[in-house]
């Protein structure tokens, strides 16, 4: 299928972008976008509109991206809540400094150009689970952020891998029913790919409720779950197994 990009077909196209697009590490997903400690606009995404259409889809699609869910920030910005950005193809051209021939050339890319969090393949997910006793915060703020990421992402359909963090600044214990039917809500995801769970600072009960959840099984998609089940069977008694002792938030 052609591309935009000197009418190359999208594989060629993806060659020669792709090397351009992929920052360093991961990003976490901010507003606007930062990566380490300055905003991240390659060059390349400001030369004219179409070839900024076509760095924006790659860029997403191409590099590892970092959600923080924490129900207990007080400032924290949850990315499902991120603000449209205004597009560029409504602004008219303009001789000035700031404008090229094509439109404004933004100083970050904007978080929906067009639908940046469907358009993420690889995620890394961060969530640090609220006090035990503070149960309104799990049953409302907490519970709307799963929920958020559940359809900001379009139920991870698209994403080829994710990684799951629990952490707690609390040293997590046990929970009661109502809470673990929130975490429950992570089993709305349908993610085709990979989906590997992790703890961290959670003591030996807390562990074993993240275990039963059944997580890496529970939000994969059907056809994921029997590819999955197959390759178990396959590695048979001497497979490899999860970990949960390990804190794996290093390589997150």
């Amino acid at each position: 299928m052609p591309a935009s990009l000197l009418s190359l077909p999208g594989e060629l196209r993806d060659q020669i972008l792709v090397p351009l697009v992929r920052a360093k590490g991961t990003i976490e997903l901010q507003y606007p976008l930062w990566a380490d400690k300055s905003v991240f606009v390659p060059p390349i995404a400001q030369v004219c509109r179409t070839l900024r259409s076509d760095f924006v889809q790659l860029f997403y699609r191409s590099n590892v991206f970092v959600w923080k869910l924490e129900a207990e920030a007080a400032d924290y910005l949850d990315p499902a809540t991120f603000p449209l950005s205004p597009s560029t193809a409504s602004t008219s051209a303009s001789s000035g400094k700031d404008y090229g021939p094509t439109g404004p050339l933004l100083s970050s890319l904007p978080w929906q150009y067009p639908y940046a969090l469907p358009n993420i393949r690889h995620l890394r997910l961060t969530i640090y689970l609220p006090a035990q006793y503070d149960s309104v915060l799990w049953t409302e703020k907490f519970a709307a952020q799963l929920e958020g990421l559940v359809r900001g992402t379009e139920q991870g359909r698209k994403l080829r891998d994710l990684r799951v963090l629990f952490a707690s600044w609390h040293g997590l214990r046990d929970l009661n029913d109502p809470q673990i039917e929130v975490l429950q809500i992570l089993r709305k995801m349908q993610v085709g790919g990979l989906v590997q769970v992790r703890t961290r600072s959670l003591d030996e009960r807390g562990k074993k409720v993240v275990r039963e959840l059944e997580l890496e099984r529970g939000m994969r998609a059907g056809e994921a779950v029997e590819e999955m089940t197959e390759q178990s069977q396959g590695e048979g008694a001497g497979g490899k197994h999860l970990d949960w002792e390990w804190e794996g938030g290093r390589d997150l």
